[in-house]
């Protein structure tokens, strides 16, 4: 399970960013027009950005929609600190990458860097 929460934990992120990366522009009639300002932007006529084709994970293309799916079955809301939805309000990209055999702390160490950003997580006023 460690190696699972890593694994898409890690894909979820890359998949956020490249996204975001290959998709700079706003397409419109077929010609690119104005920056994106946000990730919504990418969405297609019929999709949300969330449920675009994101990336492969073991040869399966995955939705980033079906990665958080996936990792939100998984019981663990330490996770919503640690995917990275390429937006503002999201929580912020870590320095490292999940791995298996720390994937417990690395969860705590970002829900606590997430929830004392009052700017993001937290704030009570």
């Amino acid at each position: 399970e460690s190696e699972q929460f890593a694994i898409l934990i890690n894909a979820y992120n890359a998949f956020a960013v490249n996204m975001v990366i290959q998709n700079p522009a706003k397409l419109r009639l077929g010609k690119l027009t104005w920056p994106i300002k946000s990730i919504r932007d990418i969405s297609g006529f019929f999709k949300a950005v969330w449920d675009l084709p994101a990336g492969e994970i073991s040869g399966q293309q995955y939705s980033l929609n079906e990665v958080e799916t996936t990792l939100r079955g998984m019981n663990d809301s330490r996770i919503h600190a640690c995917i990275v939805c390429a937006s503002v309000s999201c929580p912020d990209l870590q320095f490292f990458a999940y791995e298996a055999n720390q994937i417990d702390a690395q969860k705590n160490y970002s829900m606590s860097h997430f929830l004392s950003n009052t700017g993001k997580g937290l704030y009570i006023d």
